[in-house]
C-alpha cells in the first residue's frame, strides 16, 4: 500500500516501457489490497491514491488525464464505500465492523494500561499482561501502536510514540509544496495510520520502506537562509 503513490506517479509521468511496468505493478498492488478482504486496507489505499493522484498531476496540468483520474477516483470511492458498508459474515450472524473486532482489543489494552500506567508491563508482554482483560483467546499485539506502547512501556513509551507521530506529521506538512515530497509523505503517513489498526511496525520490510520515505522527506525540508 505504501508503494501505491510511487507506482501511480510512474504510471502518469514515465514514458514507454517503464510506464507500462508501473501500470502493471499498480494493478497488481491494488489486486492484492482488494483480495486481502480488509475494509481498512481499502480505505487507506483510497487515501493513498488520492494523495498520489494530486502529486502525480503536479506541476503539469493535463485536462484529459485529470478527467480520467477524477472518474477513476470516483469509481474507486464508490466501490470502497459500498464494500465498507456491506454486512460481513461473522460466527453465523451479520454485523458491520470496519475494525474487524479490534475495538474489544483496544478496550482491553486501555484497561491493562491503567493498571500500570507509569511503568508498563515490559517490552513484548502485551499478550501476557492483557490476557485477563481480553477474555477468550488473547491476541499478541494491541493492533494500535500508541496503546501497545502504553501497555508495555508505560507513559514514557506512549509519549515517545505520540511524539513520533507529531514529528512525522510536522515534517510532511513542511514539505507539502513539493510534488515528490507529497508522494513520499503519503508513504510515511500511511504507515503510521496503518499502525493505528494493525501491527505493521513488526514487519521489517514495511518499516524499511517507511524509513526511506521519512528520510527523503526530512532531506527535502526547506533550508533556512544563511
Amino acid at each position: 500500500m505504501i508503494a501505491l503513490p510511487g507506482l501511480l506517479w510512474g504510471a502518469v509521468r514515465l514514458p514507454g516501457f517503464p510506464r507500462a511496468a508501473a501500470i502493471a505493478a499498480l494493478a497488481l498492488a491494488l489486486a492484492v489490497v482488494v483480495l486481502s478482504g480488509s475494509r481498512l486496507q481499502l480505505v487507506l489505499a483510497l487515501l493513498v491514491l488520492a494523495a498520489g493522484s494530486a502529486a502525480a498531476c503536479r506541476p503539469r496540468f493535463q485536462p484529459r488525464r485529470s478527467v480520467v483520474a477524477a472518474t477513476g477516483g470516483g469509481l474507486l470511492c464508490a466501490a470502497v464505500a459500498a464494500f465498507a458498508l456491506l454486512p460481513s459474515q461473522s460466527n453465523g450472524s451479520l454485523d458491520v465492523d470496519i475494525t474487524h473486532g479490534r475495538t474489544g482489543t483496544w478496550s482491553a489494552a486501555v484497561a491493562t494500561a491503567t493498571e500500570r500506567p507509569w511503568l508498563g508491563s515490559g517490552a513484548e508482554t502485551f499478550e501476557l499482561a492483557s490476557a485477563s482483560n481480553q477474555g477468550g483467546t488473547a491476541v499478541r499485539y494491541a493492533h494500535n501502536l500508541p496503546l501497545d506502547a502504553w501497555v508495555e512501556l508505560g507513559i514514557a513509551g506512549l509519549a515517545l510514540v505520540l511524539g513520533l507521530y507529531g514529528a512525522v506529521g510536522a515534517a510532511v506538512w513542511r514539505a507539502r509544496h513539493r510534488a515528490e515530497s507529497l508522494l513520499l509523505g503519503t508513504g510515511a503517513v500511511a504507515f503510521l495510520l496503518a499502525n493505528l489498526f494493525d501491527w505493521s511496525w513488526h514487519l521489517a520490510g514495511l518499516g524499511a520502506v517507511w524509513a526511506l520515505c521519512l528520510g527523503a522527506i526530512v532531506a527535502a525540508q526547506p533550508r533556512a537562509p544563511g
